[in-house]
This record gives structure tokens, sequence and C-alpha cells, in this order.
């Protein structure tokens, strides 16, 4: 007895939606930005490699709001690392600096604001249109998870 398996059984299904946004902006500032703005909730998420070793991933800002009410949650992911690694060759008189991005397709893309729940198209749209119109917010835009190569760092 032979047992086919299809590949897009192992792929989690994909329930949320983002919003991408340029900013100058440090983590903390873009987090109170969206709380005052938009009227969030967000609250630092403990990092999970408090004492990152050499070879371990980067650790990325990540602030999470959960709506009980609405069964729904927001989360604003830095696509930085928040502390960069030195890389130094034999031979250069300066280190260059490597950057690991959460989302190395979206490179010019500071931070990741993740929908999960019951968003409709129309409530995004109004959101983006509210982040754009922020001040030290140079860019928002909605983009489908289905538009991406990778999400797996989206899915802890």
């Amino acid at each position: 007895m032979v047992i086919r398996l299809d590949k897009n059984e192992f792929n989690p299904p994909v329930d949320f939606q983002l919003i991408c946004i340029c900013s100058t902006l440090k983590e903390y500032q873009m987090a109170m930005l969206l709380n005052t703005g938009l009227r969030f909730e967000l609250w630092r998420q403990p990092d999970v490699n408090d004492e990152a070793q050499e070879g371990q991933m980067p650790l990325y800002a990540r602030f999470r709001w959960d709506d009980h009410l609405a069964c729904r949650e927001v989360i604003l992911l830095g696509n930085s690392p928040l502390v960069r690694q030195e890389l130094a060759r034999e031979g250069d008189l300066f280190g260059s600096e490597t950057v690991t991005l959460l989302l190395a397709e979206l490179p010019k893309v500071d931070y990741l604001l993740q929908f999960i729940g019951n968003f409709e198209p129309e409530e995004l749209e109004d959101l983006r249109e509210e982040l754009h119109a922020m001040a030290g917010i140079d860019l928002a835009y909605v983009c489908g998870p289905a538009s991406l190569k990778n999400i797996t760092p989206l899915l802890s």
C-alpha cells in the first residue's frame, strides 16, 4: 500500500493579516504611538532569548494586545533585530554590521503589524489610512501573507 502525501498538508492555516510600516521611530515609541493613536493596549512581551548565545537567532521587538471581547489580537513586530552583530573580517580596518531581518523579503519595512482574528478588509484599510496620517510613520501598506515567501517567523 502506497500513501501519497501532499506538501500542503503540512502548511499551517494562515489566519492573519499584515500592515507593513516604514518609520524611524524606536520600538517603544512606535508602540506608544499606536496605543495613543489607535487606542490599542500593546504591551512588550518578554524576550524569548534573554541570554542570547552566539549562533542563536537574534531578538526582535515584540508587543502584543489581546482584545478578549472581540476574540482578536494585534502584534507589533520589529523587522530588524534589537542587537546588530558586528562582523570583522581579517584585513578589515573596521568591522561591518550584519543584519538578519525577520522577513528578509521586506528589507525596507521597519515594523510589521500583525492582525489575528476577525478583521474585515475595510477595517484594515481604515487602520492603514490612520497609520499613514500619523506623524512619525512614513509609509503603511497592507500586505497579505499569501504574497510572502516565508511566513514561518510570523507563526510563533
